[in-house]
């Protein structure tokens, strides 16, 4: 009935088992699909997020943190995609705590890439961003993974040119060039270095490098050639049509900057009218920002260049600044509405120059766009008279100075980042290298200790071998001193019979002899009483003669040594032990055992157990018998059962030297033994030797 239960429950936990391994397998292949649909392009980015968010909650559900980390970053793409930077942070800061846990180095990497993006849209949180794209910078480069590095160079050149540290820029564009040199040309690394190059031109464009920043740009239009017409994921334009645009963009401010307006001018006209998709109509529609800076950067040089054709400038900075309101595109406003404020300056318009400034500057404070603020401060320092203009220039000076002291701060907060950083990665590999050494310190240590250890282990068996040989050799000389004392007191007994049998033949048996004769002397007379009784004492004297004979051969020829005599040794030592403790014991063996075939060894051996066996029990005094049987298996296994009514407990088992003595000689002969034993009672021992 037992059985049964057991079965059942045996059964019911199997079908427990495989139910929850069929379930999970069920949640992990749901988890997948809602993660393959998640990254499908065709889907509006409300539903991706939605199956991106049921993998990860189902992913919690099997508590498997590699499971959790795939959903949570397949999550953060859609995120990232729809540009949801607070939660982008949450999620980044998540995964790069279990990444960590999970020494996931891709993961830490995309987690750090992550957290910088995150920071890079808030200019106040602008050095958090650089610290973690430096993070995420020396991973990259440690696991030699250069697109990713390649990525985190164009964002740091980025961040670092905003806050106008042009020398760190240009330092991650080169070595971002110079790695992609190294890439295959495919159109993802031409992007990348087309990116590179426009970053650098603008960086020497910054440092008034016109003609460097020129050379750079056109460098950049050539790359940009042989990439192909493939839409980009951040606009409405191809890759190659993206590119085209703000460079030629970038060229034409750079021509205004070198105050070559006519030259900027028909790059501004030339670039609405060469491609159908720059088109004033096309651009309206589908980038009508795009439109709006070109057409105020258009009447911006036109009023630079002293152009008569006013109403066209109006039109132009009008249209403009209308479709930047329209869009609420702050920054626009501001340095769309202080271009407008300067033009209406220069046409005595001063009221309406007036009112741009003071939006200009109302909206450039409020965005801390703080460049334009200075230029919003100038215009209405000049626009307002009296006190409240000189208020304005003194505002303008201040702010002036406060930017300059901002841009030293902001260069030095990025080399203090990075020098942290660069002590906290030097500080980690020589905390890495001390903690190698102190490893290899230790390992060396411990092989030093395991190989004294064997040594030393090596030396105590090669003393023990040396102890056991030694100590076989001194058990088979007191075996042979036996042996020689036995075979003395045999060859005295022997002598002694020798002595006999002569004494017989030669004295006794020479008289019956010589009775006989002088009896044979009756058979001549002639008596026939007297001849009968003759022949009787004759025939009976023949008969003794014959008896003595034979008795004096035997005691001649009776050899030596037999099978009894090994025995007879052991009963000899027991012997003493009889008259000394009154022992009483009795030795059985078969006549199967021819002794002399067996080595001298075991024999020791044997005779050895019997006397440690004998020692207890002259020790204990509590035992007066001891029975020893000595029989051979078929098997050629030498049986050895010994009786004693000596009984040990369990403690005086384990702690008895002769106990130990016994189980050390049997292990010694390659024997097996079997102890059985009754407190106060008896003790039985079953050895078992095998002869060969």
């Amino acid at each position: 009935m037992k059985s049964w239960h057991y079965i059942f429950l045996i059964s019911f936990f199997s079908y427990f088992t495989n139910s929850q391994d069929v379930n999970f397998q069920k949640t992990l292949d749901t988890v997948q699909k809602l993660r393959k649909l998640s990254t499908l392009e065709t889907l509006d980015l409300g539903t991706r997020l939605k199956y991106a968010q049921e993998a990860s909650q189902l992913s919690y559900k099997t508590k498997v943190d590699s499971t959790i980390l795939l959903s949570d970053r397949n999550r953060l793409t859609v995120h990232l995609k729809k540009l949801d930077h607070k939660m982008i942070y949450d999620l980044s800061k998540k995964n790069l705590k279990l990444a960590t846990k999970l020494n996931d180095s891709i993961a830490i990497l995309r987690s750090y890439i992550a957290l910088g993006y995150s920071f890079m849209k808030n200019s106040i949180n602008i050095d958090s961003s650089y610290h973690y794209y430096l993070k995420a910078l020396n991973i990259s480069k440690k696991l030699n993974n250069k697109l990713e590095t390649v990525f985190i160079l164009n964002n740091i050149s980025i961040l670092t040119r905003n806050k106008e540290d042009y020398a760190n820029s240009e330092k991650a564009c080169i070595e971002g060039i110079n790695i992609l040199k190294t890439l295959p040309k495919n159109d993802q690394n031409l992007d990348y270095l087309v990116s590179f190059l426009l970053h650098s031109g603008l960086n020497a464009k910054y440092l008034k490098q016109f003609d460097k920043a020129l050379n750079i740009y056109n460098e950049a239009l050539l790359v940009n050639k042989d990439l192909k017409n493939i839409n980009s994921c951040k606009s409405c334009y191809t890759y190659n049509e993206e590119n085209y645009l703000f460079l030629n963009v970038n060229i034409a401010e750079v021509y205004r900057k070198k105050k070559k307006f006519k030259k900027a001018i028909s790059i501004y006209k030339e670039l609405l009218n060469k491609n159908r998709n720059f088109s004033k109509d096309s651009m309206l529609i589908k980038d009508p920002l795009t439109y709006s800076a070109i057409a105020n950067n258009m009447a911006y040089c036109l009023f630079l260049s002293k152009n008569k054709d006013t109403t066209q400038i109006k039109l132009l900075f009008n249209e403009a600044y209308k479709i930047s309101d329209s869009l609420n595109a702050l920054y626009e406003i501001v340095a769309g509405g202080n271009d407008m404020a300067e033009f209406y300056q220069s046409i005595n318009k001063k009221d309406s120059a007036l009112i741009l400034s003071k939006r200009s500057f109302k909206i450039g404070r409020k965005i801390k766009e703080f460049q334009e603020v200075s230029r919003s401060l100038m215009l209405l320092s000049k626009l307002e008279e009296g006190e409240k203009g000189k208020q304005y220039l003194y505002e303008h000076i201040k702010l002036n100075d406060s930017l300059l002291q901002v841009e030293r701060a902001s260069r030095n907060k990025f080399a203090r980042i990075k020098f942290e950083t660069d002590n906290y990665i030097a500080e980690t590999k020589k905390l890495t290298s001390q903690n190698a050494f102190t490893f290899l310190i230790i390992l060396m240590s411990l092989f030093v200790l395991v190989l004294f250890y064997i040594i030393r282990v090596q030396i105590s068996k090669n003393q023990e071998l040396a102890f056991i040989g030694k100590q076989q050799k001194a058990n088979k000389r007191i075996y042979d001193l036996l042996l020689n004392q036995q075979s003395k007191i045999e060859e005295t007994r022997l002598a002694e019979r020798h002595n006999i049998g002569e004494a017989l033949n030669d004295g006794i048996l020479n008289k019956l002899s010589g009775s006989r004769l002088g009896l044979e002397f009756l058979a001549l007379e002639d008596n026939a009483v007297i001849q009968d009784r003759y022949h009787t004492y004759i025939t009976e004297l023949q008969n003794v003669e014959k008896e003595i004979r034979d008795i004096s051969h035997n005691l001649k020829n009776e050899g030596l040594y037999d099978d009894s005599n090994y025995i007879k040794l052991i009963e000899d030592y027991l012997n003493k032990h009889k008259k000394d403790h009154l022992l009483q014991y009795t030795i059985k063996s078969t006549t199967l055992i021819n002794w002399q075939n067996i080595n001298d060894d075991l024999k020791v051996n044997i005779f050895r157990i019997i006397q440690e066996v004998a020692n207890g029990i002259k020790k204990h005094k509590t035992s007066d018998t001891l029975t020893v049987n000595i029989s051979l298996t078929p098997e050629e296994c030498l049986i050895l059962n010994i009786h004693t009514n000596l009984g040990w407990s369990t403690k005086q088992i384990n702690q008895s030297r002769r106990v130990k003595n016994i189980k050390t000689i049997v292990k010694n002969s390659n024997g097996t033994i079997h102890m059985e034993s009754t407190y106060k009672k008896e003790t039985v021992l079953s050895i078992n030797l095998q002869l060969n």
